[in-house]
């Protein structure tokens, strides 16, 4: 695409060398893939050396380090003093303080370091960098997303911004700190430089549709047998969002399901597609019937921000738990506001599910730095920690060549999991069937069996909606390993299987508990005899961390397996150094600092005790919640399709599938007719 220059001259970045004191010593971190100084001036501090462009409404704002991450004590103490922190990276914060608080209480409590906040700290890297596309120029401006400090009314906000020559206001976000604006690009620093200013990036790219046999290979036919003896998790009682191209519809697959009040437009086809294969009920042809037949249907229009009403009521007055977006907006777009959000919404409720489709720019080059096919995930809010980005598959389990690939932007793991959608079948406008497929189909797959297991839950639960943590780390500690051994930058966790999911819910394979800063808890997990493998798998969500970060994880847990006979079992780590062979490097085992989930795999292991340690390496906004989630496999081979009551067409190909542990052997099939 065509670039513009920025008109005005954006300041360098310039290194934190900045001292208001003569001591020498200096901290590091890194923001923005840009190594920063900090020089310890605590002891000669004073809050009148902050200028105002750092000062707000009796607000101080800027940098701060500590000597070591504050333990839970101190941490609280600041909440209750009313007195902001934001992680940038171990022992380094932005601070949004009252000028009540005294240098001699920060320095007490571990503070070495304060600095004001500089203007180039608030500009993303594109912007600084001159790397504006041409979908986000309006003319001579630069369409920008602006993130403020909630000191400030909207009121004053907007008559400040707009007082600036040339500032508009293109769309305000309802009960959030982001506002979208047009901006002359030899403005951006004098609006960067107001003191309630936290963050300026582009505009989201243009959202694109990422669309180009379900649920057997997802095994979620083995939890809609629709018998009376089987499993009959349909998504009853559980509510889905599609946000998409438009009005659903109308199709008897969704009679008395389907909500599309908040969806407007028709004669696309796109939104219809996602529906069938998230939550169609077979109606009119049985063979396609979707993922969860009985969940409630609410449609949306498809909305980059997560801020759209549509969403937004859906999900806070509990009509709605799960969202499907098969939609990107920009290519390897790093840690974005859209980041921010979708991690903010699953933190401040903990049930909510965004799954997305990963993408289908599997061949490109989204300037990861390991070439094509490689680092090339399909929008900012799908490198969000707590969601599901979904890759793409055919029936047999064969990789999509378009699936993107991950890692994501700071090298997390990427996509999370991998479920069927190329050469789908799935509903269409007016009661026909279309064919469907992308990523855009695997999506809808995730979310499907992700509403069978909460209806699972639910039902087991005294109707409570689990949290979405928990759903996740069942899906991924079950998924069947495809791609390398372990996880890998192409299935992320693997294939998923909602009959193993399940099973590991109802059998109540799992443990939640919380950790702080520097402490550890142990768990003791029994593994029975004759057990051909064992997972253990710890995950949590996440506290949404500051946009432009270098890397995304706030909170960092650690995992260790101690088996009966005292060996010490590390989780799967892998090498995202930025070149093909290392990103396709099989799993080894190690130290994990990078993702909120790590898994100790063990194949034949021993009978008795082992313990799971749960460690605080580093946590900087707690008490962080976890679940722990074990997968103990005691049997070799299961028969996941057919069950038993299926009815076949004659001249019809149909796929068979089983689970098989640990072994490379040959099956035999004998199909026998009545």
């Amino acid at each position: 695409m065509k670039k513009t220059t920025l008109k005005s001259i954006i300041l360098s970045i310039f290194l934190m060398s900045i001292s208001f004191g003569f001591s020498q010593e200096k901290l590091e971190f890194t923001f923005q893939g840009e190594k920063v100084e900090m020089l310890k001036n605590i002891d000669s501090f004073q809050w009148n050396q902050i200028p105002n462009t750092s000062k707000f409404n009796s607000h101080y704002y800027g940098c701060i380090s500590f000597d070591n991450t504050p333990t839970q004590e101190i941490q609280n103490d600041f909440k209750n003093k009313g007195l902001g922190l934001t992680y940038i990276s171990k022992g380094f914060y932005f601070f949004n303080f009252s000028s009540s608080v005294s240098a001699s209480y920060l320095k007490n409590n571990g503070v070495t370091s304060i600095i004001p906040m500089p203007v180039n700290f608030k500009i993303s890297s594109k912007i600084r960098n001159n790397e504006i596309e041409d979908w986000a120029r309006d003319g001579d401006n630069i369409l920008v997303i602006l993130q403020f400090h909630q000191e400030v009314s909207t009121t004053k906000l907007i008559a400040e911004l707009t007082n600036i020559s040339g500032v508009q206001v293109v769309e305000q976000f309802k009960n959030s700190d982001l506002i979208q604006l047009s901006i002359p690009s030899d403005v951006i620093n004098q609006v960067a430089n107001l003191p309630f200013v936290k963050w300026v990036e582009l505009t989201a790219p243009p959202s694109i549709k990422e669309d180009v046999r379900g649920k057997s290979i997802h095994r979620s036919s083995n939890l809609d047998t629709q018998t009376l003896s089987g499993r009959n998790y349909t998504g009853e009682g559980i509510g889905v969002i599609v946000r998409d191209d438009g009005i659903v519809g109308p199709h008897i697959d969704f009679q008395g399901r389907i909500d599309n009040t908040s969806a407007s437009g028709t004669g696309q086809t796109h939104g219809d597609g996602v529906a069938g294969i998230l939550t169609g009920a077979g109606n009119l042809d049985p063979t396609k019937r979707g993922m969860a037949p009985g969940a409630a249907l609410f449609v949306t229009n498809y909305g980059s921000s997560f801020l759209d009403s549509g969403t937004i009521n859906r999900l806070t007055n509990g009509d709605a738990q799960i969202t499907n977006s098969s939609y990107g907006d920009g290519c390897n777009g790093g840690y974005t506001t859209r980041s921010v959000t979708v991690d903010q919404q699953t933190n401040a409720n903990p049930s909510i599910l965004h799954v997305f489709s990963a993408g289908n720019s599997g061949t490109s080059n989204c300037g990861y730095g390991a070439g094509s096919g490689w680092g090339n995930i399909t929008g900012g809010h799908k490198q969000g920690k707590n969601v599901i980005a979904t890759a793409n598959v055919y029936f047999n389990g064969v990789l999509e060549n378009s699936s993107s690939r991950g890692p994501a932007a700071d090298g997390r793991i990427k996509p999370d999991i991998t479920a069927h959608g190329q050469g789908q079948l799935s509903t269409d406008e007016n009661n026909a069937y279309l064919s469907f497929g992308g990523t855009s189909g695997a999506a809808p797959g995730i979310a499907g069996v992700s509403a069978q297991l909460y209806q699972l839950y639910k039902d087991a639960n005294s109707n409570q909606i689990p949290e979405s943590a928990l759903i996740k780390a069942t899906l991924l500690n079950t998924a069947n390993d495809y791609g390398n051994v372990g996880p890998d930058f192409q299935f992320g966790w693997g294939l998923v299987n909602g009959l193993r999911a399940a099973k590991l819910l109802e059998d109540g394979r799992y443990l939640d508990d919380n950790i702080t800063q520097g402490t550890e808890n142990n768990h003791i997990i029994n593994v029975p005899a004759n057990t051909k493998q064992v997972r253990f798998m710890v995950y949590w969500n996440d506290p949404a961390a500051t946009a432009g970060v270098t890397t995304a994880l706030v909170n960092d847990i650690d995992l260790t397996v101690t088996t009966p006979a005292s060996a010490e079992l590390l989780p799967w780590i892998l090498d995202s150094t930025p070149n093909a062979t290392n990103l396709n490097t099989p799993a080894t085992n190690g130290a994990d600092h990078l993702n909120n989930m790590e898994q100790v795999l063990i194949n034949n292991p021993q009978a008795g005790n082992y313990t799971i340690n749960i460690s605080g390496f580093n946590i900087p906004s707690g008490p962080q919640h976890y679940f722990v989630v074990y997968e103990v496999i005691t049997e070799e081979l299961t028969l996941t399709y057919p069950n038993g009551n299926e009815k076949f067409v004659v001249g019809e190909q149909e796929a068979i599938h089983w689970d098989a542990i640990n072994t490379t052997d040959s099956f035999c099939i004998r199909i026998f007719n009545e």
